[in-house]
């Protein structure tokens, strides 16, 4: 078995595979040099003792656990075979495996154009926030004397975070965002409410601005907008991520055109035969709610690798062909698994203000918006009902309550949307699950 990948999903498959059985040669192909870390801590703020601290081991005895893992050692193409198949490293080394579970995560976007002149000049002051090393450079260019501006470039959840992380240290942080509204994926009305916390707390945020060129303007960054230019130190861009998949193009493996994320089943299978993918690389099919959704939230890598898993040992229960890798051993006692379809769920901190969003918005423009509380206080609630009163999404600042109380309805609930009383929604006296048709529980 061989799982490619060195973040928190790789590290949970290899851990749920062993609870489910598997007790055959494991391998973790891991593209970084060190041991698989929890992310989420690499956008929040420290103190003076730097990026060390950030460092969150999972906490993995992988001598225990009885894992081969290779350290900066990226797989760099898969070939499908007939008794299992191939994966080709950096390094000119071959992999046979029963089966293969993608675990590559993203690779955080850069758009092309926007760097002119000399790109190797320009990137120690052009960062992307992804990896623990790309978190020790920004604590050292962060610290440097000469930065005194920052300007970052994104109003989504990390380029929030990150203007947070940087506000403590420099004199001047500029947020831009292409966008009309913060968290342009979410429904204006969430923008509009954290709109406000950012410059309240020292933030130049400039919206509707998008970034056409960075250039080397001497001592210098110099950058281009539709609506001007300006000069900064350090530029941080936060405009997205894309699927770790170009070690999979040409393998046969189906992947999204849109996204490049590799499609899978609900019991997170690709179309070639032994792999399978799970984590922020795989758009996985939802019943629950008829479509694609992607896996880029860190409680899918969390929560999948289960699944994943048991289908993977579901899949080496077929009859093994010949004396090769799918002869692994494994316990056959295991019976058939269901698929993962979880009502997506993430969060994020931002200025000490913890914000939960649970459930599928397909399209906010025709849902029906309650608000729970005062958006302009510091503790509410927004939630928009389907036309059937269901309730499709919540988003909850500083109100843990009713976020774990919309999750587990939803969670019960077969598409994801359980009917609401809206009148006693709208009351934030009254608990979320007491405003569910039938109470809920």
């Amino acid at each position: 078995m061989v799982v490619v990948g060195g973040g928190l999903a790789a590290a949970r498959t290899c851990q749920e595979l062993r609870a489910a059985g598997f007790t055959g040669p494991l391998t973790m192909l891991a593209g970084e040099a060190r041991a698989p870390y929890d992310r989420p801590p690499l956008s929040k703020p420290t103190s003076e003792t730097g990026s060390d601290e950030v460092a969150v081991e999972l906490g993995v005895d992988w001598a225990k656990l009885d894992v081969d893992i290779r350290l900066d050692t990226p797989a760099v193409a898969l070939q499908a075979a007939t008794d299992g198949p191939l994966i080709a490293t950096a390094g000119g080394d071959r992999y046979e495996a029963a089966a293969v579970i993608a675990a590559t995560g993203a690779d955080p976007l850069l758009p092309d154009g926007w760097l002119t002149g000399d790109e190797a000049a320009l990137r120690g002051s052009v960062l992307t926030l992804r990896t623990f090393d790309d978190r020790r450079l920004l604590d050292a260019r962060l610290a440097d004397p000469a930065v005194a501006a920052v300007t970052v470039a994104g109003g989504s959840w990390l380029g929030m975070e990150i203007a947070t992380l940087a506000r403590p240290w420099v004199d001047s942080v500029q947020l831009v965002e292409q966008a009309a509204w913060l968290l342009p994926l979410l429904p204006p009305e969430v923008g509009r409410a954290v709109g406000d916390w950012l410059p309240a707390a020292g933030i130049r945020l400039d919206l509707g601005v998008a970034i056409t060129a960075v250039a080397d303007g001497g001592d210098r960054l110099a950058v281009s907008a539709g609506v001007g230019s300006w000069q900064t130190d350090l530029l941080v861009a936060a405009v997205g991520v894309r699927p770790a998949t170009g070690w999979l193009v040409g393998s046969g493996v189906r992947l999204s055109p849109r996204t490049g994320a590799v499609k899978v089943n609900p019991k997170l299978a690709a179309s070639v035969p032994g792999v399978f993918a799970v984590g922020d690389v795989a758009e996985r099919w939802s019943p629950r709610y008829s479509c694609w959704l992607p896996g880029g939230h860190w409680q899918d890598a969390l929560d999948a690798p289960v699944v994943v898993a048991r289908s993977v040992l579901e899949w080496l229960a077929r009859p093994a062909v010949g004396s090769g890798p799918r002869a692994a051993t494994f316990n056959r006692s295991r019976s058939a698994v269901g698929g993962y379809d979880a009502v997506p769920y993430f969060w994020s901190v931002v200025l000490g203000r913890t914000l939960q969003w649970t459930g599928f918005l397909s399209n906010y423009r025709v849902a029906q918006m309650i608000v729970r509380g005062d958006p302009s206080g510091s503790q509410w609630t927004m939630c928009w009902l389907d036309e059937d009163d269901g309730l499709a999404a919540v988003l909850a600042c500083d109100r843990p309550r009713d976020a774990m109380g919309a999750r587990r309805l939803q969670a019960a609930d077969p598409a994801g949307a359980p009917r609401m009383a809206p009148a006693r929604l709208s009351d934030p006296a009254v608990a979320l699950r007491d405003a569910a048709i039938g109470g809920g529980r």
